[in-house]
């Protein structure tokens, strides 16, 4: 700054005046300012050195872009320009803040079934630490993406640390469809009689066998069986996780089933199971034999029960697979008839 003079005299008078006048010079500002590093979700403080007044572009991230101090929490790296103007002169300068993004991919929670696995799907970034917590039925705990195999519901908690020092988390969820399916007790009914079958549950049913059932995928079926069977119930939830369970349905009575019924055999000479020939019991019933193939072709027939199939079909060797069998007899004057299926193997 400067201070002028001037002083003035009067040529007739001799009179002396004076005066003085300050001239002020602004001095050009200046800003000295550099680049930083944050982390996603963090803030740093930027600082412009200088007078006058301030003002940043873009104000993205800033908590107020007309100070020298704003405070900076930009989502993504940003270069911000910063001008500083004392009304004579106007000075730029730039600062790149930048941005350490997550490395971590969410994942949504998942359902699995009782003894399924389930293997992350991080995107791998080199640098990046992985640690997956609690460690409890990961393959390994300290890769990006382990197998999980849990017995029960859990949560894992996922840190990610980058080569910046910068950590990251995220939580993922792996339900365990604890599914059950309860046939009911074991039951006896007299021969023609009916059991009622149940299973609870909103998903789908399979009962095998379906022979003598009243439905075979419903979940409360009749069953009229003419012989002891054993049901096993298959339960598939709206998750696509299965359970089974078993029940026996014991018959008793004069016209139960008086023989047992072999499900394979095999004719090649050899004296053991040479033919399909049903396990005599008492009493002992009069009745006839059918064997189907599976083109519904009558390859055996005999009016009694108890004389058995040798394999033969024309003469020679019928083919090896799955038959069918139909038995008639009668029992108190009523017609019993039982079917099922049986396998020829060599």
């Amino acid at each position: 700054n400067t201070k002028y003079t001037v002083t003035v005299i009067d040529g007739v008078t001799k009179c002396v005046s004076i005066d003085s006048a300050v001239v002020n010079v602004k001095d050009i500002p200046s800003i000295q300012i550099g680049d930083t590093t944050i982390c996603e979700g963090g803030s740093a403080a930027l600082f412009a050195d200088g007078t006058g007044t301030f003002l940043w572009t873009p104000p993205t991230g800033l908590n107020d872009p007309h100070i020298s101090n704003p405070i900076a929490s930009p989502d993504e790296t940003t270069t911000y320009i910063v001008s500083a103007t004392n009304g004579c002169f106007t000075v730029l300068d730039t600062v790149t803040v930048f941005v350490d993004t997550s490395p971590v991919t969410h994942l949504a929670d998942t359902i699995i079934c009782p003894g399924e696995s389930v293997q992350f799907d991080q995107i791998v970034i080199d640098g990046v630490v992985y640690v997956w917590a609690p460690n409890d039925y990961l393959s390994n705990n300290v890769v990006a993406n382990p197998v999980a195999t849990p017995d029960e519901s859990i949560t894992y908690i996922l840190s990610a640390t980058t080569a910046l020092g910068c950590e990251f988390f995220d939580t993922v969820t792996i339900e365990v469809d604890e599914i059950t399916v309860f046939a009911g007790e074991d039951t006896t009914i007299y021969f023609s009689d009916t059991a009622q079958l149940s299973s609870d549950g909103s998903g789908n049913f399979v009962w095998t066998p379906a022979d003598h059932l009243s439905c075979a995928d419903c979940g409360d079926p009749l069953a009229y069986p003419l012989t002891t069977t054993e049901y096993i119930v298959t339960y598939i939830n709206e998750n696509g996780c299965s359970a089974s369970d078993n029940i026996v349905v014991y018959v008793i009575g004069p016209c139960a089933v008086p023989f047992g019924i072999p499900n394979a055999f095999s004719p090649n000479n050899d004296g053991i199971n040479d033919a399909f020939s049903l396990i005599s019991f008492s009493p002992v019933f009069t009745g006839s034999l059918s064997v189907y193939n599976r083109w519904g072709q009558l390859v055996h027939e005999s009016f009694n029960i108890y004389e058995g199939w040798d394999g033969l079909y024309k003469g020679e060797p019928a083919e090896m697979g799955s038959y069918v069998y139909i038995i008639r007899y009668q029992c108190e004057g009523e017609a019993v008839i039982l079917k099922g299926s049986f396998i020829l193997v060599r």
